[in-house]
């Protein structure tokens, strides 16, 4: 049975949360056709260890938490095919999506699914964003910083915020 769509409160209209359940599906359905067999992690493993299907063929066995299509903007009307978000830190320190426990990191755009190993991503990320230049709008958030709740005035200092970053797809391509 398929657990009930968990959704942020700060997803006004709650399409978010939608569309993200929605790209699972479509990973799901991308993974079995390459022959992977797929389960959906439940929603601790969502929640607290940050992947959301597990996929499996002969003895290999991958954690993956899956991003898909996103916007500059939540109200934006097109989703982004070159740059993808980053999350850093969660909202009051919790633990980002990117610190969590999953193998592989697997972008959705149009097309396709560009899929990297979490430990690369993270290295790539070091490498690439400047994490001491903050940024007022998510427009500006390429390789720089973009501490969002802050910016939204929900939370009372930058610490508190969560922090997120976006970089181009063509770097994740080019780092597999």
């Amino acid at each position: 049975m398929q657990e009930p769509i968990r959704y942020n409160p700060y997803d006004r209209t709650g399409s978010c949360a939608v569309e993200g359940k929605s790209a699972e599906e479509r990973f799901i359905q991308y993974a079995q056709s390459k022959g992977w067999n797929a389960i959906r992690g439940t929603t601790q493993q969502n929640m607290f260890e940050h992947w959301d299907v597990m996929i499996n063929k002969d003895d290999k066995s991958y954690r993956v938490d899956v991003k898909g299509k996103k916007r500059v903007n939540r109200n934006d009307t097109h989703t982004l095919d070159d740059k993808v978000w980053i999350e850093l830190d969660g909202f009051k320190k919790s633990k980002s999506w990117l610190y969590g426990k999953a193998d592989l990191i697997a972008f959705e755009t149009t097309d396709k699914f560009t899929l990297i190993p979490r430990l690369k991503l993270i290295q790539l990320v070091d490498k690439l964003v400047d994490k001491t230049a903050y940024v007022q709008k998510a427009k500006d958030a390429l390789y720089k910083v973009y501490a969002r709740h802050y910016v939204m005035g929900t939370v009372s200092s930058i610490e508190e915020s969560d922090k997120v970053t976006m970089i181009k797809l063509s770097d994740i391509e080019g780092a597999c």
